[in-house]
């Protein structure tokens, strides 16, 4: 190995490792009168679904610098929470909106 090949793996390396590590933040989600989907913007293949009747309550929180937060609490009191580095007040509220209109309990304390 010469040495320009160890300058590129210098590089290579911290942009692959982060990219890694940014992938579990970039969720977003989708709702229908019937389910409630979590895709990932960057594993596009990846999308987890659950019912909405077996939703009990959904909490979005703020971390301060890390990405803000959905927790899902199912009605066997499963907990999972989601990051969504991505999304802005006006999706959140939307969501929240939507979410409410379903007869699903929000706390947000994002905004």
């Amino acid at each position: 190995m010469t040495e320009r090949d160890n300058e590129k793996w210098l590089v290579a390396f911290p942009a692959f490792f982060f990219l890694l590590l940014s992938f579990w933040s970039f969720n977003y989600f989708e709702l229908n009168s019937k389910h409630f989907r979590i895709k990932n913007e960057l594993q596009f293949w990846k999308t987890i679904t659950y019912r909405t009747d077996d939703i009990l309550e959904i909490v979005m929180q703020s971390n301060g610098k890390a990405p803000d937060n959905l927790t899902l609490i199912l009605k066997d009191f499963t907990s999972l929470t989601y990051a969504a580095a991505a999304l802005r007040n006006r999706n959140w509220r939307a969501l929240q909106t939507a979410l409410e209109k379903q007869s699903i309990t929000v706390r947000n304390t994002i905004i």
